[in-house]
């Protein structure tokens, strides 16, 4: 079994492009840094909402989830966020997950098209004590790299 999952993750890595690999890895470590990561500094890891609004300003994006986004102010956005951190902060006390020590697995992922956004939709397989977890991040293609939009357990 453990030899078939390392054949399935070298086949995945093969098929990643180094944005695909860039995000696994940015994901696992800011996964890995939850034990004294503070609020402010798991903010900075997502997609900027002043990025995202010049990114929502594009034609090609849907009016009505343009409007939405540009509606959005920075307090909902954080509140956003603050839910993702919070989501966190429930699964290390439900679990006693000590980050620092989680080991990785597998990273699986879907690339789609959202209202005119390239996005990935990824799950990061980790291990802590022997059991087997899964956290979910959902990304933003900005023309260079996948910025984080949404990240949970």
């Amino acid at each position: 079994m453990r030899n078939c999952l390392l054949i399935i993750s070298l086949f995945l890595c093969i098929s990643c492009t180094n944005k695909e690999v860039e995000i696994q890895e940015r994901a696992f470590n800011l996964l890995k840094s939850l034990d004294t990561l503070k609020f402010d500094g798991f903010l900075n890891s997502y997609y900027s909402l002043k990025d995202y609004k010049k990114q929502a300003i594009r034609d090609d994006i849907a009016k009505n989830y343009k409007d939405e986004i540009l509606a959005l102010t920075d307090r909902e956005w954080e509140y956003y966020r603050e839910r993702d951190y919070e989501n966190f902060s429930d699964q290390t006390v439900n679990h006693q997950i000590v980050w620092k020590n989680i080991e990785f697995e597998e990273f699986h992922y879907e690339k789609n098209v959202f209202y005119g956004m390239e996005c990935l939709d990824g799950i990061i397989f980790f291990s802590y004590k022997d059991e087997l977890y899964e956290a979910r991040v959902y990304t933003i293609d900005d023309g260079n790299k996948y910025q984080i939009f949404d990240f949970n357990m």
